[in-house]
Formats: structure tokens, sequence, C-alpha cells
């Protein structure tokens, strides 16, 4: 399986081997990655992730023997019309900010808070990362935190917006009754904040988002692959033992064989970073998941089908009272209009949609 770019840093800094993570912050025009694209390059040249690759990455590359000399975080501004692109090598234009950051061996604390990054990322823990961005002009060494939906601080850092009367402040991840979110937890990208004269950027970590793929046939094993490769935590469910297999889905995080389809989330975590799809091998069974999944706080919920199996599967759900507005949320046909017909055109077009809802849904 391929390395994140946290787990590829953490394994370098432990073995001696200096890196520099460098991270997409702003973002303006067309580009070629998004705020929050990753690039972690270590001495020898080897790297995981990308913010583009052509110039961008190779800028970065040749700035690493000074940025490790120096320790310092720096920021670089990469701004290309389309034509500069294209001689570039790059595939788009625009403007994009790269915080660069240096991390050595010797520095306890961050390799504590890149272990802790990797730890949450695993457990699919909610934790932000905070880091102080140098303003114009100015020479800083890195200064970072994580910070836990628990209240718990990690690494060298505590940002002036989370002081109050000398104390860390109450920490919100959700707005609720009389309180006030401290953090950008609208949404669920690259934020900055502004606290007197200094900046911070502040990046989820550990909200990972599930596809929870209803029914074992041959549209899901095509489908739980693409939806892997493609960065979801997969979940596969089926009331048929000889189908939720290893053999069958060897991609998939989980394969939960279900007795029946009475409570099917019973043994998952379903939030708004969840992407239901739905392909049961009966009609009545994709009713029964329809109603508990519209009933969810998934952020998608999409049904395979033919107009008219979705038009009886909703005629009937209206009778035990489901409302047109959560019916008309439902994404069916489910998947891009590609003119899909085989199984892997059919699981193609779904997983565009996946990723097509999910940039919505980050860009908030």
């Amino acid at each position: 399986m391929r390395k994140n770019e946290f787990q590829f840093a953490l394994d370098n800094l432990e073995t001696g081997n200096p890196v520099l993570i460098a991270t997409i912050i702003r973002q303006a025009g067309s580009s070629p990655r998004g705020k929050g694209s990753r690039f972690v390059l270590n001495e020898q040249g080897h790297s995981v992730g990308s913010i583009g690759g052509g110039m961008l990455e190779e800028t970065v590359k040749r700035s690493y023997e000074s940025s490790i000399a120096t320790k310092n975080v720096k920021l670089m501004e990469f701004t290309l019309s389309e034509d500069e692109a294209e001689s570039l090598e790059m595939i788009c234009g625009g403007t994009v900010t790269v915080l660069v950051e240096p991390v050595l061996p010797e520095d306890g604390d961050m390799i504590g808070l890149i272990r802790k990054v990797v730890e949450f990322q695993q457990l699919q823990k909610p934790a932000w990362q905070i880091t102080q961005v140098p303003a114009e002009g100015e020479t800083i060494s890195l200064s970072k935190c994580l910070l836990s939906a628990d209240g718990d601080l990690y690494g060298n850092l505590i940002p002036k917006f989370l002081i109050q009367d000398n104390q860390l402040r109450e920490i919100s991840f959700e707005n609720g009754p009389n309180q006030k979110n401290i953090l950008p937890s609208g949404t669920r990208t690259i934020q900055e904040i502004k606290s007197g004269q200094s900046v911070y950027v502040v990046e989820p970590i550990g909200q990972v988002s599930r596809a929870i793929i209803f029914g074992a046939g041959h549209i899901s094993q095509k489908l739980a692959p693409l939806c892997k490769m493609v960065g979801f935590y997969t979940v596969v469910l089926d009331n048929r033992p000889q189908y939720v297999t290893v053999e069958r889905f060897p991609e998939a995080d989980d394969r939960i064989q279900l007795s029946d389809f009475l409570d099917v989330f019973q043994n998952i975590t379903v939030d708004r970073d969840s992407y239901i799809v739905i392909a049961t091998s009966g009609h009545s069974t994709d009713k029964m998941v329809l109603r508990q999944a519209l009933a969810s706080p998934a952020g998608y919920v999409g049904m395979i089908g033919s107009r008219r199996k979705i038009e009886l599967t909703f005629e009937a759900l209206r009778a035990e009272g489901v409302s047109d507005a959560l019916l008309t949320s439902v994404h069916t046909p489910v998947g891009v209009r590609i003119g899909a017909e085989t199984p892997e055109e059919i699981a193609i077009s779904i997983v565009a949609e996946l990723i097509q809802e999910r940039k919505k849904a980050r860009l908030g």
C-alpha cells in the first residue's frame, strides 16, 4: 500500500533522515492541485505526494539543502498564466502559495507531532494541525501544534487565538447552543486565522471520507477498488457470506457480513463525510437500506437501479412517510452521465460522482 505523506515523513525522521514538507495553503484560479495538497521530500530525493509536479516540485527540490541548513519555514508563491504553465510543462495556470517546512531528526517535538498525526489518521480521530506562517519578510523556525477534539495539544506552539485570560480556551469543534466555534469546522479544507500580527494555517486531520457500499455484487466488486484508489476508506456490506469475502474485495478496508438489513449501521460510523452507495441484490433490501440511509447524517446517498425500480422504491417510501425533500436528495440513477453500460463503466461513473461530491463538500 502506498504510504501517505506523514507516514513517509515519520519513517525518514525516525531513521535519521531530514525531510522537507511542502503544502499548498493558498490557491486561486486554475492550478494543478488544490489547498491541502502535500509533497514530502527526503535527502535522497525520494518523495511522496504532489503539489502539481513540474516546476513547483523542482523548485522545492532545489531549496532542500538551504531549507534544511537554515531550519527556517518559507513561503513560495507561484503565479502562472496558461501560456507560462504550458512552457513550464504544467497542465494549467493560476496562483498557489506553498508553505515549505524543514523537519530534522533531532526535533523531538515535531517528530512527536507527526507521529500523533499518523496515529489520528489511522484511528480516524478528528484533530486540527495548526502552523504559524511567516509574514512577508519574516524569518521563523517551524512552529506548529496538533489540537485534538478532546483539547489535547501536541507540538511546540500554543496559538494566540487559543489563549484567553492566560489559559487555553475551551475548544468546540461544532457549533452548539451558547458556544462560539473557535476553529473553522464548517469546511473540510485548509483555512487561515489571523490573531494580532500572527497568521496561522489550520488544517483538518483524521477526518476520512468513507465509501459505504451496500451489496457485494459485480458492480460493487469493480467499484470498491476504485473508491480505495481515490482515497476513500471503503466498506462493503452484504448478507451473503459467499460474496462479502477478502478474495472478492481484497482492497476494501472493511467487509461486513450482515445477518439482515434491519439495522445496517449498527457496526459502522456514519457522518457527513460518509458516501453511501446502495446496490443490494433485491428491491426490498434496497428500500430498507435507503430508508435508513436517509435518516443518517451521510453527506451522499446514491442508489443503483432502473428508473422504474427507483419510482417504485420512492412510492413505497412516500407511503411510509418519507418526505419528497429527502427522496430528491438521493443520487439516482447513480453516477455521472457517461453512457456507462458495463460493470466497469458503471463503477467509473459512480466513483467520478463521489469525487465530485467530495470536492464540493470540502470547499464548503
